[in-house]
């Protein structure tokens, strides 16, 4: 199992906070991104982006301090 890909981590509904659906009304799991710029930050998206569905997104959690950005990054690429 890849783990570079946002695939491989299992999608987290939230149900401690209040439901976050999308703009088809389906509700939007949150997920963690591991790119460059948002690297460990929290993130709703739509469930059926990879399959050519909405483009929704909202983050669940600020902006890490850059050093924490760049230890994830570290961590994400080390083998």
């Amino acid at each position: 199992m890849d783990s570079h890909s946002s695939n491989s981590q299992p999608r987290e509904y939230a149900y401690d906070v209040p439901a976050v659906k999308c703009h088809c009304n389906k509700l939007a799991p949150r997920d963690t991104s591991w790119s460059d710029l948002n690297s460990g930050r929290r993130f709703y998206g739509c469930s059926d982006f990879q399959d050519g569905g909405y483009d929704f997104f909202k983050c669940y959690d600020g902006k890490m301090c850059d050093r924490a950005t760049e230890l994830l990054l570290q961590l994400r690429d080390s083998e």
